[in-house]
């Protein structure tokens, strides 16, 4: 029975000491993975993290990462998977992720990308990157954004096939796209 509960570490001296926040927890099978974490105002961090209930969960906290408030479903369906958080330059959130319900670890696409104006109240239209079919799979991606506004995906694109491969796919995008309304090729 694994059944994961999530922590911050924090410090109060540039690294010379930590100390444990309080704990990140949910009653899903096997509980908080992969939490991603985001300041959204001064002291404000939202979490969005991994279950196996269906879509990515989410928790806040109000004073720096001290405390969270109960984990609660967020509005993006999602099958046991991990997903991508940061805070852009202009200040809004994106979030990568596979967009499908499921309580397993399949399928693992479509990928898709959103928007948040304001601080992960609400999400935009989910953005479709890449996809596959059957037991193929685009997952375990990173990302940031670099310093001329673009934001570098890398995504682990699985194939399987005999044997079995796995790729790297990148894909590089604007906040423009983002409001926008078009296919992006994988590069």
């Amino acid at each position: 029975g694994q059944h994961f509960t999530g922590v911050c570490m924090i410090s109060d001296d540039a690294g010379k000491s930590w100390r444990r926040s309080g704990e990140i927890t949910v009653d899903t099978p096997r509980g908080v993975m992969e939490p991603r974490i985001v300041e959204t105002a001064p002291g404000q961090i939202l979490c969005l993290f991994r279950t196996k209930g269906g879509c990515l969960y989410q928790t806040t906290s109000g004073d720096g990462g001290e405390t969270w408030s109960a984990s609660t479903p967020s509005p993006l369906p999602a099958p046991e998977s991990m997903c991508q958080l940061i805070k852009l330059q202009s200040g809004n959130l994106l979030v990568v992720w596979n967009n499908v319900s499921s309580t397993t670890q399949q399928p693992r696409y479509p990928l898709v990308a959103a928007v948040s104006r304001d601080g992960g109240e609400t999400w935009g239209e989910p953005l479709v990157i890449a996809t596959e079919t059957g037991g193929n799979q685009l997952s375990n991606h990173g990302m940031t954004q670099l310093g001329d506004g673009r934001i570098l995906l890398g995504i682990s694109h699985y194939r399987d096939v005999r044997p079995m491969t796995s790729d790297l796919d990148l894909a590089i995008f604007d906040e423009t796209w983002l409001s926008e309304k078009h296919p992006l090729p994988l590069t």
